[in-house]
């Protein structure tokens, strides 16, 4: 194998590989062998076939399996012996299918690590940041949040009025001029109230309401809807609640805590929620420091 590098730019070299003659052979002679073992030509006892039949019938696919075997045992080493520290992947330029009898080459462009000489950094200032004090107490925010993760959705008692925080099943229809519309209808639909997810204040329209409940009301429709057809429309809808259901937080104690899986106490999930925030936070600052670093010294090469 013979490799010569040019250097194509400030940090891309291409290489240029050629392989001999006999290795060319060697892949093709393996290529046919393996055919010869798979495939079944008419006129001739399994694994028989003449190598001048195979080629006029495999030729094209010999020389794409050669080209890959080719490539594949050559590409890196000759990487590895032209000492390219390499960055990213190989762009191969192929050219033409390898020929039994004719030497095979090919080339790859690749990028590699630039030299950079480092500035004069005497007397670069770096300011770690500080962390603000939240207004409300970390510790105690990521353990409500664990909480309100592991809620329990469960019915609501017969006759409660559906209020903020609610989870509202319902059945709805949507008509335009008394029209319907693609999607304009749903059955057992969960909207959460509180949550401001719909349009138009929807969900302020289901406050109030008990299971069995109908009410119909008219949203309008946002000027940047998803279909242009219901920009800005005046939508009417005929809503029947279903259902209504609400989330059940778990107590907060020791029995919550172990539910978690590797803590013993309340006590010992906030010290490990505490480490963990204190862990967090100072990456935060390294992960800064780091990136004003690597600006001024960009500023300063």
């Amino acid at each position: 194998m013979n490799v010569s590098v040019e250097e194509t730019g400030p940090v891309e070299r291409c290489l240029r590989i050629e392989i001999p003659t006999t290795e060319v052979d060697a892949a093709f002679e393996a290529a046919f062998r393996a055919i010869r073992r798979s495939t079944q030509i008419r006129g001739f006892r399994p694994g028989k076939a003449p190598r001048e039949v195979l080629e006029q019938q495999f030729g094209e696919q010999a020389s794409g399996e050669v080209l890959q075997r080719l490539v594949e045992g050559t590409l890196f080493k000759a990487i590895e012996e032209s000492q390219l520290d390499v960055l990213g992947e190989p762009r191969l330029d192929a050219g033409e299918l390898p020929k039994p009898g004719t030497p095979y080459g090919y080339k790859a462009n690749v990028d590699v690590r630039p030299s950079i000489e480092v500035a004069v950094v005497k007397g670069l200032a770096l300011e770690r940041p500080v962390v603000p004090t939240p207004e409300k107490d970390p510790v105690e925010a990521h353990i409500e949040d664990l909480r309100q993760r592991h809620a329990q959705v469960v019915e609501e008692e017969a006759g409660i009025a559906a209020s903020a925080g609610h989870l509202a099943e319902i059945n709805y229809v949507g008509t335009v001029d008394g029209v319907p519309f693609e999607g304009s209808s749903a059955q057992e639909s969960q909207v959460e109230l509180g949550a401001g997810r719909t349009f138009g204040g929807f969900e302020d329209q289901l406050l109030g309401l008990r299971v069995g409940d109908e009410r119909g009301f008219d949203v309008t429709m946002p000027e940047d809807h998803s279909d242009e057809k219901l920009r800005a429309k005046i939508v009417h809808f005929e809503v029947k609640l279903v259902a209504l259901k609400r989330r059940e937080l778990p107590e907060l104690d020791d029995e919550f805590a172990k539910d978690l899986g590797e803590f013993d106490s309340l006590a010992a999930l906030r010290e490990r929620v505490r480490r963990d925030l204190e862990h967090e936070a100072a990456h935060e600052a390294d992960r800064a420091v780091r990136g004003d670093l690597l600006a001024d010294l960009a500023k300063r090469v």
